[in-house]
């Protein structure tokens, strides 16, 4: 409804006829927010909450986005640029307080990779344990039995890392993602390498070929082939096959495999030379 002074101008808001005693209507302020009859105090109250509430209830919608935006982007860096995947670690840190529980799960999963990421395998696996069996998120459950069985190959502990890896593989028809999905055949790929299992490690590698996956995926697929093929004195004798993979992962900032691969040309090559590879790619994983 238009309501309209005495004088007959527009007005934004109902206002009582002007006092005599306050003066000719012009006096009056009219372009103010419309606010309920109330009496003065309540008024000034509800302007406070307003000024309180709704920048916070701003900030709560911006932080999330921020925190999700964190999360894609230190999961594809952190073995290519572990220095930024540190900086937006303890960048997530500070915003913990308007994060979700799958955001603080997640994020959790992360920390649990910089643990490995410095060698603590120990301290790594306790908390992928904690966090597999304790996570609402299926996603996360999965990435981090995964990841466990990864460990566990770290450590050398097989059977541990078998029964892991059964786990997480039981889980994937809940599994959507597809680059999800792929990070649990290529924990099998790493755990069969490092148990000399090479032919079982390459099913995997092929199932992860085979598919759509991100060039971060098949790099470490790739690195997890020609080790495989190494081992079983399949490896080619040219650059011809390799060059895609190589550059697959010079394109994601991957230096593992470009390293390897001018030394595996040499029929010099020792299963000892595979090791700093085998340390790399299960921690890329």
């Amino acid at each position: 409804m238009r309501h309209r002074d005495l004088a007959g101008r527009l007005l934004l808001e109902p206002t009582r006829p002007p006092d005599e005693a306050a003066g000719p209507a012009s006096t009056q302020v009219c372009l103010r927010w419309p606010v309920p009859p109330r009496g003065p105090l309540l008024t000034r109250l509800l302007a406070l909450l307003l000024g309180l509430f709704i920048p916070a209830a701003l900030s709560v919608a911006v932080v999330p986005d921020e925190f999700d935006a964190l999360l894609r982007r230190a999961d594809d860096v952190k073995s290519a640029d572990p220095r930024a995947f540190r900086s937006m670690l303890e960048r997530m840190e500070q915003l913990t307080s308007a994060a979700s529980q799958v955001q603080l799960e997640q994020l959790r999963y992360l920390q649990i990779y910089r643990m490995s990421l410095d060698g603590q395998f120990p301290q790594a696996i306790a908390a992928l344990r904690e966090l597999a069996t304790e996570a609402t998120d299926v996603s996360t459950r999965f990435r981090a039995t995964a990841f466990l069985a990864n460990n566990y190959a770290g450590t050398r502990d097989f059977a541990a890392g078998l029964d892991a890896l059964n786990q997480a593989l039981a889980m994937l028809p809940a599994i959507e993602d597809t680059n999800i999905r792929h990070q649990g055949y290529l924990a099998a790929a790493i755990l069969y390498n490092q148990a000399g299992q090479y032919d079982l490690a390459l099913r995997y590698v092929d199932i992860t070929l085979g598919e759509p996956a991100s060039g971060r995926s098949r790099c470490i697929a790739g690195i997890m082939r020609l080790e495989a093929l190494f081992a079983l004195g399949r490896l080619p004798s040219d650059a011809r096959g390799l060059d895609g993979s190589v550059e697959e992962c010079e394109r994601h900032g991957e230096q593992l495999l470009s390293e390897f691969v001018p030394a595996s040309r040499h029929a010099s090559c020792s299963t000892a030379a595979m090791r700093p590879l085998r340390r790399g790619c299960s921690r890329a994983a």
